[in-house]
């Protein structure tokens, strides 16, 4: 069972992987740019999601790299958690997690069109996941935690908010 559990999570990760480089091309932009609309010859985007997800045409990281790194994500994920329901969750986060790693390696910063509604999925999908029997952890206590980590981010924030 763990075994195929590991391998379903990996084709999972593969098959989210492959449509990561176009967003990550795209979205891979300094902060007060816009982001990318078309291909450096000028090329409009176009495909899923009005052009968000797929390959970046040779201008981004290369898929089957991006596809293998969210695969041994994702089958890492199962190895580890096992077959328990926050696994779904975990499943469906780390592809946008290495999105995320992604941009951060191109411009050295997470976008907040990804981050917030990272964080709120991530607080919503383990709640869920939590009135689940099988569950492990406590969601009380990550909420908690959460809201600690938010608190010192904002602490931050409001001590030099330039950044």
């Amino acid at each position: 069972m763990t075994a195929l559990l590991v391998a379903g999570a990996a084709l999972w990760g593969a098959a989210a992987g492959s449509l990561l480089p176009r967003p990550a091309h795209r979205l891979g932009v300094e902060p007060d740019q816009p982001w990318r609309s078309a291909d450096p010859e000028g090329r409009p985007f176009t495909g899923p999601a009005r052009g968000w997800l797929g390959a970046a045409r040779g201008h981004g990281p290369a898929t089957p790299q991006v596809a293998l790194l969210t695969g041994l994500v994702c089958a890492a994920l199962a190895a580890t958690t096992g077959a328990r329901p926050e696994l779904v969750v975990w499943l469906l986060l780390a592809p946008v997690a290495v999105l995320l790693g992604l941009v951060d390696r191109r411009v050295h910063r997470l976008p907040d069109v990804l981050t917030l509604p990272l964080a709120a999925a991530a607080t919503v999908l383990l709640g869920l996941a939590a009135l689940v029997p099988g569950h492990a952890g406590s969601w009380t206590g990550a909420l908690i935690g959460e809201l600690v980590l938010g608190g010192g981010y904002l602490v931050l924030v409001l001590i030099n908010p330039a950044g």
